[in-house]
């Protein structure tokens, strides 16, 4: 083997350029016994390379030029480890140091983000990259291999718009000699992203100034140029603003300000930096805002709110400040306002940024809109004010307190109001308020147009507004200590032309705005017209005043005209009465006839003026009682059946059977109505018929609604007559009123009380063929307690034959049969009806009864009725006979065997009631109706006392009173009847009303508490009076009169109100004329203990004093407290049952609601709650123990 050259082969390891560590095997493999020598040249070959750990040369030598044992070779590598040992720990020691430190260096290249760079080259070569730090990969995403491994890496990728700029610097910085140049570019990322650079490069040049090499570095500013550019578009944003931006350190020192700071506040920027927000404070925002601003930014929370500023300089407009004393103040702005602060990382404050926007524009209209709503609220509540019903001056002192209360005008809570005399320019002073001095009221009573200021105003009739009243030339009344002080002097218009003027003092240069001018102008027309409505009020009520007055002239003439003319026909129509009792020639009684019949209708006429004129004036009432309508209209007929059947007419009745039985309503007031349209059917009818049909049209539970009808065949009326018939003192044409009379009152009158019945009246007419008038009447329905209606189905399988010539009857008798359950049939004169009667003998349906009419052509219903009697076939039917007047006497009812004979028209209750009994084998009553007069009953014994004056009157009572077997006494007044009834007992006491001395009135009162208190029964008092007014009618009650009858009175009437009195026993003092206490203590569930209770209160408290304020109210003339009273004593009424003075109380109410006050009408209110107050004492006293 050549060691030789082996080993000269050999680089030794400490020749080599790097410090290796590898570990050499050879004592491994010579203890293996291996041929060392024959080896070594592979294994230095294979591990001894030059980067081998180094071997001693005599090692090496040794190994490579004999063989060598293994201990020699143990030996050797033991002693030569150990040396080695000691070398490698120094050697090692020190490049372990070396290699930290270029790790550390390395470590600090690779995590600095700056990346360094050098260009060796850069004569040559200036853009190519010589070294790069390894953290250029994390910059650009490309690795430091890729940046070195290409010369134009740099230049390529340089952005387009970067690339001239960046190597134009470079070479102007090379050639003009720089050794350093700092540039920025943006640079271009394996991202395909760019990104900025700062390049910071030194430029290493010779001692002679040449350059040489290029060492610089790298950083990436991306996010720097973001936010650069962020705050560039924030300044430029912040600069190009229109709000105004202010920026201050943490003590409010200005740092920065925008343009349209400086060019809205007159403040430039040099002035502001430096000082405090508190330039713009103008002293009128409340300090509390500032307090609460402050506490807000300390808390390191924003702030928004108003503020009130003030500029530097003046502007071109002012701003009104609402009340202020002074001109406004230009230079006054309102700003939004917003700070917010400024905070670090860790949230301290660094300062703070102001944000604030002129809204002076919008506070201006804001308080426009604030303004005109409350300026519209205000007017609102000054028409409330103004429609009071209180007086003028009244209302305009409330407006002005209204007015006062308004912050927007800057009032003074003083002012007031002159207002012009009619047709003149002079205004008088009408109201003040506030505090004036006395020399001002003394002065200014009066002012003329174009005095002063306000006469200015009343002259012009346009808004005068003074800024102050010093300065003011057209202020030319002074007074001593007056004060500084502004004016509205407002106009008050009234169809365009000035009534007054109202002059409001006001703080110096009062605001001036459209909106308040408006408002104040407006408020004048209000008051203008305010004005006009008291004028024409006051005008009213005059009227009004004149009005009652003759109404109340007009109401006493007509009350003394019927006491005049009613007193001496009681004297005629009562002889002509009595007259028509004794023996006559027939000549004779035809005169007294047509003298009775001619006072009766002049009384007619009296009653027909009388009842329009309480139409008229709104005074008629209507009962409200509990009446038959049945009866009534049955009643009706039959009364004027005998005007009818002396025409030769038919007068037919046709009442439906499914009415209800009994109604409320104004019976008197039905009958009025009804006697007025078969009156002048009758009247106006000369042939033929008159008939009468009462229908129920609707109903409901508790009402029904009437329809009247009265039929006739008379002269008829021409369609364009019909609607003048309804006015007053109209008749269809002249040539009526003088054929047949009457004054055109009657359906005047019949159409008011029908339309108070809520109903409506009208006709149907052709003339030559008769009318149809109607009218509907919607009345109450008694429900409890159930009366009786007429049977149904009573007569049940009966055959009846009706035989008449009339159609209307034949059709009203078999409505009626059929409602009963009769089966009839009709025959329209005698041969048919004895044909029908013979047919149904055959037949084997032989009639029960028949009803025959009397008057009959060819054959009467008395000769039929005999034919019916003579065959002894037709026998067993019963016969009725009905009459039109005619008298059929007892024997020849008999010699007919006629049942019954009946009057026309016919009442269905008695009509049914004899079928039933015929029918039924009862024993008919086989009496004749009357057709005149009842007897008069028997008042042998009975004694009478007669109040009365007038000796005429004295005389027609006193010869009828004897006719009736009556003891009468005569008192010529009241204080004779007061002593008469002291000394002797009377049945029955007939009161006139008006005498001298002692009216009726007075000695009833003082007879009733003579009676009361000597414990003696109550003696039926029956008033006389000649007055028809219900005023009157209800006084009689009051005073303790128990009925009234109203004069002339014939005998008839007389007949009537004793037959109802006189069979009347009474034990003890009737009071049920003004209460009733058995209903009001079933009211309070039996509680007498609460009803004396009750009772004492009314003696001893409510009653004295309701009769202090009523005597009050008319010694005041007071209707408003009159009518408060009245409603006050209507409510004590009713809850004491006491329902005549309930409606006493109501209808003075009414009218004292109108204005309306009646003396008469109080003192009978008066005298009804003391006659209360006495009968109520009294039931105490009868009231049990307890």
């Amino acid at each position: 083997m050549n060691t030789n050259k082996s080993f000269s082969n050999f680089k030794p390891a400490y020749c080599s350029d790097k410090p290796k560590f590898s570990v050499p095997l050879y004592g491994l493999l010579g203890l293996t016994g291996l041929n060392l020598a024959e080896t070594s040249t592979a294994l230095l070959t294979t591990y001894l390379y030059p980067n081998s750990i180094e071997l001693p040369v005599w090692m090496i030598g040794l190994l490579q030029t004999q063989p060598i044992s293994v201990a020699v070779c143990l030996i050797a590598w033991l002693v030569w480890f150990g040396l080695f040992l000691k070398k490698f720990n120094t050697a090692n020691g020190l490049q372990l140091q070396n290699a930290r430190l270029l790790d550390r260096k390395r470590l600090l290249l690779d995590t600095n983000p700056s990346v360094l760079y050098a260009h060796e080259d850069a004569v040559t070569s200036p853009y190519r990259c010589t070294f790069i730090t390894g953290n250029i990969e994390k910059m650009i995403g490309y690795t430091s291999q890729q940046v070195l491994a290409d010369a134009g890496f740099w230049q390529q990728h340089l952005h387009p718009a970067d690339k001239d700029r960046v190597i134009n610097a470079i070479k102007a910085a090379v050639n003009s000699g720089l050794n350093e140049l700092n540039i920025e570019y943006r640079f271009h990322k394996a991202d395909g992203n760019y990104c900025w650079i700062r390049d910071h490069a030194n430029l290493i040049r010779s001692p002679e100034g040449k350059l040489e090499s290029i060492i610089g570095s790298w950083i990436d500013i991306s996010n720097t140029k973001s936010y650069e550019n962020e705050l560039l578009r924030l300044r430029m944003a912040a600069e190009a603003s229109v709000d105004m931006i202010m920026l201050t350190d943490i003590d409010s020192n200005i740092e920065y300000v925008n343009p349209s700071f400086c060019a809205f506040t007159g403040w430039q920027f040099d002035e502001v930096i430096g000082m405090t927000p508190r330039i713009l404070k103008s002293g009128k925002t409340p300090v509390e805002l500032y307090t609460a601003l402050h506490e807000t930014l300390l808390r390191g929370e924003p702030w928004r709110g108003r503020l009130l500023n003030r500029r530097k300089k003046t502007k071109t407009f002012p701003i009104a400040i609402a009340g202020q004393a002074e001109p406004p103040d230009p230079n006054l702005y309102w700003a939004e306002v917003s700070i917010t602060p400024l905070k670090d990382d860790q949230g301290s404050i660094l300062g703070y940024v102001s944000i604030q926007r002129d809204i002076s524009e919008q506070v201006h209209i804001e308080n426009q809109l604030s303004m005109e709503r409350m300026d519209t609220e205000a007017r609102l509540r000054i028409a409330n004010i103004l429609d009071r019903q209180e007086p003028l001056k009244t209302r305009f002192g409330a407006l002005l307190d209204e007015l006062f209360s308004l912050k927007s005008l800057a009032i003074q809570h003083k002012g007031g109001v002159f207002l012009r005399e009619e047709n003149s320019q002079t205004m008088n002073l009408f109201l003040l308020r506030g505090s004036f001095s006395e020399e001002f009221i003394r002065r200014e009573q009066q002012i003329q147009f174009g005095d002063c200021l306000c006469g200015r105003a009343g002259k012009s009739g346009e808004l005068l507004i003074s800024d102050d009243c010093f300065c003011d030339p057209r202020h030319d009344h002074q007074f001593e200590n007056m004060v500084n002080h502004g004016h509205y002097i407002v106009p008050l218009l009234g169809n365009s032309t000035v009534l007054g003027v109202m002059f409001l003092y006001t703080d110096p240069y009062p605001p001036q705005d459209d909106t308040r001018k408006n408002t104040l102008v407006q408020i004048g027309h209000m008051m203008g017209l305010a004005i006009l409505q008291d004028l024409a009020g006051r005008a009213l009520e005059e009227a009004r005043d004149i009005a009652n007055e003759s109404s109340r002239q007009k109401s006493e003439f007509l009350a003394n005209m019927s006491h005049e003319i009613r007193t001496p026909m009681n004297g005629v129509l009562g002889m002509l009465d009595l007259l028509q009792l004794t023996p006559l020639t027939e000549e004779q009684t035809e005169f007294a006839k047509v003298a009775y019949n001619s006072a009766e209708s002049l009384l007619y006429v009296i009653n027909d003026i009388l009842d329009f004129s309480k139409i008229e004036s709104g005074k008629l009432l209507l009962e409200n009682i509990e009446f038959d309508v049945r009866q009534l209209t049955e009643e009706i007929c039959i009364l004027l059946s005998g005007r009818a059947h002396a025409k030769n007419l038919e007068l037919n009745c046709f009442v439906s059977p499914d009415l209800p039985a009994k109604l409320i309503g104004d019976p008197n007031r039905l009958r009025q109505i009804l006697n007025n349209l078969i009156g002048n059917a009758v009247k106006f009818t000369t042939a033929g018929e008159v008939s009468v049909e009462l229908t129920c049209i609707e109903q409901s539970p508790n009402r029904a609604k009437l329809h009247f009808s009265v039929k006739d065949t008379g002269i008829g009326i021409r369609p364009e007559q019909h609607s003048r018939l309804f006015q007053p003192f109209v008749q269809a044409n002249s040539a009526t009123t003088r054929r047949f009379g009457g004054t055109g009152l009657g359906l005047s009158i019949a159409k008011n009380l029908v339309e108070y019945m809520h109903g409506e009246i009208g006709l149907d007419s052709t003339p030559g063929v008769g009318s149809n008038f109607w009218f509907t009447a919607e009345l109450e329905i008694q429900t409890s307690p159930k009366s009786a209606s007429p049977k149904i189905n009573g007569l049940s399988g009966c055959r009846i034959l009706i035989v008449d010539d009339n159609a209307t009857n034949r059709q009203i008798l078999s409505c009626f049969l059929s409602n009963w359950g009769a089966s009839s049939e009709t025959a329209e004169n005698a041969a048919i009806a004895l044909e029908k009667l013979q047919t149904a003998r055959l037949d084997n349906q032989a009639f029960d009864l028949a009803i025959l009419d009397m008057q009959m052509p060819d054959m009467d219903g008395l000769n039929l009725a005999r034919i019916i009697e003579a065959d002894p076939a037709l026998q067993k039917t019963h016969r009725i006979l009905l009459s039109s007047g005619s008298i059929i006497s007892e024997a020849e009812r008999i010699s007919a065997r006629i049942a019954k004979v009946l009057s026309k028209p016919i009442r269905q209750s008695n009509l049914y009631d004899i079928l039933a009994n015929i029918i039924h084998q009862e024993k008919p009553q086989i009496l004749i109706e009357p057709l005149l007069e009842k007897t008069p009953a028997d008042y042998n014994g009975r004694k009478v006392l007669l109040v009365e004056d007038n000796a005429t009157n004295q005389k027609v009572a006193l010869y009828m009173l004897a006719r009736l077997n009556l003891e009468t006494v005569l008192a010529k007044d009241g204080q004779e009847a007061i002593i008469e009834l002291e000394h002797q007992h009377f049945d029955l006491i007939l009161m006139d009303c008006q005498m001298p001395i002692m009216d009726g009135f007075e000695a009833t009162r003082l007879w009733r508490l003579y009676e009361h208190a000597n414990q003696l029964p109550r003696t039926p008092i029956i008033a006389l009076t000649a007055n028809a007014m219900q005023a009157d009618m209800e006084a009689c009650l009051v005073a303790g009169m128990d009925d009234h009858m109203s004069k002339p009175f014939n005998n008839n009437k007389l007949l009537e109100m004793l037959n109802k009195w006189l069979d009347v026993k009474v034990d003890r003092p009737s009071v049920a004329q003004i209460w009733q206490p058995d209903e009001m203590l079933q009211n309070l569930d039996g509680d007498q203990e609460l009803l004396d209770e009750l009772i004492w209160l009314l003696i001893k408290d409510e009653a004295p004093q309701l009769i202090t304020s009523l005597n009050t109210c008319l010694a005041n003339n007071d209707a408003s407290a009159l009518s408060q009273t009245a409603h006050t004593l209507k409510g004590i009424a009713g809850q004491f049952c006491a329902k005549a003075l309930q409606s006493l109380a109501a209808q003075l109410e009414a009218d004292a609601r109108q204005g309306i006050i009646s003396p008469l009408a109080t003192e009978n209110l008066i005298m009804a709650l003391e006659k209360l107050c006495a009968e109520a004492q009294l039931v105490i006293s009868q009231a049990p123990d307890t």
